[in-house]
Parts: structure tokens; sequence; C-alpha cells
């Protein structure tokens, strides 16, 4: 299964992206956010091939 996380690289969200990429069983999970800088670092800081940019 797969999740789209909209906003998941701004203040808030980024925390409920990290907490997905730690403890949910999701196959994928898909940032998408409008600072697409912002979204890259974060999944590059999380640093878990599930976690991709849209």
């Amino acid at each position: 299964m797969r999740i789209l996380s909209l906003g998941g690289a701004g203040a808030v969200c980024q925390h409920a992206t990290r907490d997905l990429a730690e403890f949910s069983d999701f196959d994928q999970i898909v940032i998408g956010d409008y600072n697409v800088a912002a979204a890259e670092k974060l999944a590059a800081d999380i640093g878990d091939p599930r976690v991709k940019v849209l």
C-alpha cells in the first residue's frame, strides 16, 4: 500500500512524514510539496528507500 503526504515537507507535516517512515508498514511514502527542494532534502534526511518525492 502507498501513502501520499501532501505538504509533507512543511514545518508541521514533516514530523508526520518522518513518523510514517519510521513506524508504518507502507510500501511507498510519497512526499508531495510545493517546495520540491525541501521535500528532496527531507527524503534524503530520512534515508528510507520507500520515501519518494512527487
